[in-house]
């Protein structure tokens, strides 16, 4: 008894070299008698005397680099993520424990004595959602999804042996005819998408797999099979295979030659595998380190990499809600939320099954805080009219009233002020005209000026309905429709604003039909308040990676300087206004960040193709790791976090290299760190917060960084 406590102590604490050691026992003990062979080439003379050589394939021509259990879970998590029952979302845990009782219930069903005895996936799958999805054609859809989805994992996660291609070649450049023998539930087609992925369908006459045949090499009936369609007498016939009974035992029962592949190092290794999916949290920790290597040849991956990855989770959670919230749009917020309709898109492209989930359409959404504001303005005789310009100019240029705060706030020009005489608009342009205020017209002397007042007025209004039309034109109130809006973040004023317009709406009779979700990447302290102004309709969620309720996400939340760099749009500047074309009312924006700088343009092209390749790749190493994708995920935004709150001088120098879009208005291009004076801290950090500068980021810059374990802490508690 405590030997095995001990063994078993040792085994969560030392799992790698547990589990090796206790894989090369069990590989050593494996079933052998005179026919194994480890290396294919020491029987290539022997094969050469045979007229029809057959192979199996799995674990023997190739192999998974994880066990057939974690491809298992992958389409079960792809299934229940992206497809939905007749009443709500799949049950949890349905496509996997579908492979288990309920695949021996309909191979028992189907079970023909003597004709077959093999089940097929796609009738397995089909039980399963049997009760939930009651129409056949939509059923099929979805179990064809499902499938196409486990043959592309296969091919992620197969490697083929180059001996046993070697070999293979060798056998044919002499004029022998090489088959492929496969007890497997996918059908012959599935198949040999595998084959020719892996390139190694050209090597082999026929493939007989027992899903499409009916009978499985187990009984013995399916090399029956193959000597009837072949046409080759059994004692002319040899199969190579790693399973005793159903590739040695059963084939020798039929008259065939036949050969037991047994290569001990590889089977110790399958088995070490399947062991560290039993193991604990060290395991699981290494298992995280590997998937990282595969993603990104480091088990430490760097910011940019951990940045990539975070977006991939974010994309890929509004998708999943999207699907399991039954909503009718996605609509992805501009400029901050299109990279992730980018990335949704290109994982719908580039996995199979997706282009059948039910998926609704994902679209733009051009919106920005100066439309939502917009959208808002207040008539002339409002009581709060100057209240009204008075706070949302402050808040967003951080200037008193004046005629060119005004037009430069909400992009108007002089050319929008309609019924000014030449002389008139001529001394709108010379108020424009810099920045100092003893050139302006300040607001006093504006209301003095119905000639310039009214005008400017008229042309907000004008402004105004402009958004109004383009909302009305994608569907936003009217239609019964259930949208999930998309958003980086950050404290959902977007949604605020949205709110507002819904209650006017409401005052003037005209109530929506819509109801809104607003999903944020990440949430600041300011979101709390603005979920006390949402309207019934609009659910504003908390930040799905970044939190306001753990206080290493609050951290991070000082300010997003950091994080908008990676995620804005940089080929567009901000929302600048709507204008009427052929199609309808189209969004205008200001220039993009290169501004026409041909350099910088393709230095921004660069970093988007980056973040693109590394997206991808996390995609690819999802695929092939050993924790399921859920984990990976929630580690990846965890490691994330943390290197954001305590970030080296490579993750710094990862965010310098982009321009951070400040301004809440026109986007002012800042560098996202500054220097902290170590002699004026506290005043220095209080700046950084002020002038939206990456707080962790400048103590690092600065050769601060081993103060920010304890400035953290604080920045946690202060911005709740």
């Amino acid at each position: 008894m405590l030997r095995d406590l001990i063994r078993s102590g040792l085994g969560r604490m030392f799992p790698d070299r547990m589990n090796a050691g206790q894989a090369r026992r069990v590989a050593a003990a494996l079933w052998r008698d005179g026919s194994v062979f480890s290396n294919p080439e020491d029987i290539f003379d022997e094969l050469l005397r045979h007229e029809l050589i057959s192979f199996d394939l799995f674990d023997t021509v190739v192999r998974r680099r994880v066990p057939l259990e974690v491809v298992h879970r992958r389409t079960a998590e792809f299934g229940e993520a992206h497809f939905r029952g007749d009443a709500g979302p799949l049950p949890a845990g349905l496509l996997y424990g579908a492979r288990h009782r309920l695949q021996a219930e309909v191979k028992a069903r189907g079970l023909q004595p003597g004709k077959r005895n093999e089940v097929r996936l796609v009738d397995v799958f089909d039980a399963a959602l049997r009760p939930h999805v009651a129409e056949a054609v939509r059923r099929r859809g979805i179990v064809k999804a499902l499938v196409a989805f486990e043959v592309e994992t296969e091919i992620a996660v197969l490697e083929v042996d180059p001996r046993v291609r070697s070999v293979i070649e060798r056998l044919r450049d002499a004029g022998r005819k090489v088959i492929l023998v496969s007890d497997m539930y996918l059908d012959a087609a599935d198949m040999e998408n595998i084959l020719t992925a892996l390139d190694i369908r050209r090597l082999f006459d026929r493939v007989f797999v027992s899903a499409t045949v009916g009978v499985t090499k187990a009984s013995g009936l399916l090399f029956e099979r193959v000597t009837d369609e072949m046409g080759v007498p059994a004692k002319r016939c040899i199969h190579l295979g790693d399973n005793g009974h159903s590739d040695v035992t059963q084939a020798r029962s039929r008259g065939w030659h036949a050969r037991h592949f047994v290569d001990a190092e590889r089977e110790a290794e399958r088995i070490r595998r399947e062991l560290d999916l039993m193991s604990g949290p060290v395991a699981e920790a290494q298992a995280f380190r590997a998937t990282m290597e595969e993603f990104c040849g480091d088990a430490r991956p760097d910011l940019r990499h951990l940045t990539a990855a975070a977006f991939s989770v974010f994309a890929r959670e509004v998708l999943r809600e999207a699907v399991r919230g039954g909503y009718d749009r996605v609509l992805y917020l501009t400029r901050d939320g299109t990279r992730f309709r980018w990335i949704a898109e290109d994982w719908i492209a580039g996995t199979a099954g997706l282009r059948k989930a039910d998926l609704p359409p994902l679209q733009e959404f051009a919106f920005s805080r100066r439309a939502g504001i917009l959208l808002n303005y207040p008539e002339m005789t409002d009581p709060d009219w100057q209240g009204y310009l008075t706070w949302t100019v402050g808040w967003l240029n951080g200037t008193p009233l004046s005629i060119r705060t005004i037009m430069r706030c909400f992009a108007v020009s002089p050319a929008e002020l309609a019924g000014l005489t030449p002389e008139r608009r001529a001394e709108v342009e010379g108020y424009l005209q810099g920045d100092d205020p003893a050139t302006d017209l300040g607001f006093d002397r504006l209301l003095q000026r119905p000639d310039l007042l009214e005008p400017l007025h008229g042309a907000l209004l004008a402004k105004r309905e402009r958004i109004i039309a383009y909302l009305d034109q994608i569907g936003l109130f009217d239609r019964a429709e259930k949208l999930l809006l998309v958003d980086l973040g950050y404290s959902g004023t977007a949604a605020k604003a949205i709110s507002e317009h819904l209650w006017r709406r409401e005052r003037q009779g005209r109530p929506a039909a819509s109801r809104m979700t607003m999903m944020l990447l990440a949430a600041n302290r300011f979101h709390r308040h603005n979920l006390k102004e949402m309207h019934p309709r609009i659910e504003l969620r908390q930040g799905s990676l970044i939190r306001t309720d753990r206080w290493r996400d609050r951290a991070a939340a000082a300010n997003f300087s950091w994080l908008e760099p990676f995620a804005v749009d940089r080929s567009r500047g901000s929302l600048r206004d709507f204008r009427k074309g052929p199609g309808g009312w189209v969004p205008v924006f200001g220039p993009g960040e290169a501004g026409g700088d041909p350099a910088r343009a393709r230095e921004v092209a660069r970093q988007d193709e980056e973040m693109k390749v590394a997206v991808a790749s996390y995609h690819a190493a999802l695929r092939c790791g050993l924790l399921s994708v859920a984990e990976v995920d929630r580690r990846v935004v965890k490691a994330w976090i943390a290197r954001v709150i305590h970030p080296d001088a490579r993750a710094v120098a990862e965010v310098e290299a982009r321009q951070h879009h400040g301004g809440l208005a026109e986007v002012r291009l800042e560098s996202p760190v500054d220097r902290i004076d170590p002699r004026h801290l506290l005043p220095e950090i209080q700046r950084c917060l002020t002038s939206d500068r990456w707080i962790q980021g400048s103590l690092t810059r600065s050769r601060l960084r081993l103060i920010t374990p304890f400035v953290n802490p604080i920045l946690a508690s202060e911005l709740q």
